[in-house]
């Protein structure tokens, strides 16, 4: 496929999610849920493997039910943190959501997740939340969960 094919295919799909103003609860809903209204040409894999390209990591910001926090509206402070308040697909680190349930999960795609918790631990220190939290990573296209912080963390971290 040539790379005006490719940029044809995900500028469908990225059009189309500006103007609808979509926004995924999760990492897996958002490829979950792509259909041929969201990229006409067809070409989900591409759009996908885009993703993965540009993003081959997902930072998850886990705030256990004992943390402060309680409600996801932090998602929109953590974007300005990260230096991506207007969501451009394009920057280094792009919050992608969240889960909410008996704990709340910010989830972040990014070249470098060290860095993006570094920006974010700030504002978590200075809203109280950085003592509670747990931040992990894996690569968008799977595997374990490696925890970034608290250091020393015991046990396995799932999402």
């Amino acid at each position: 496929m040539s790379a005006r094919t490719f940029f044809r295919i995900a500028s469908d799909y990225f059009s189309w999610r500006r103007r609808k103003n979509v926004r995924a609860a999760s990492p897996q809903e958002d490829r979950d849920s792509l259909t041929s209204e969201q990229c006409p040409s067809g070409r989900l894999d591409v759009i996908q493997q885009h993703k993965r390209m540009h993003h081959p990591f997902l930072l998850v910001l886990h705030f256990p039910p004992e943390s402060a926090l309680t409600s996801a509206d932090i998602e929109d402070d953590i974007a300005e943190a990260i230096g991506n308040a207007t969501n451009d697909e394009h920057a280094d680190h792009v919050v992608d959501g969240n889960e909410i349930g008996d704990a709340i999960d910010i989830f972040v795609l990014t070249r470098d997740p060290e860095g993006a918790l570094e920006l974010c631990k700030p504002l978590l220190q200075e809203s109280q939340l950085l003592d509670t939290m747990v931040a992990a990573y894996r690569r968008v296209d799977g595997g374990r969960f490696e925890v970034l912080y608290p250091p020393g963390y015991q046990g396995e971290f799932r999402v």
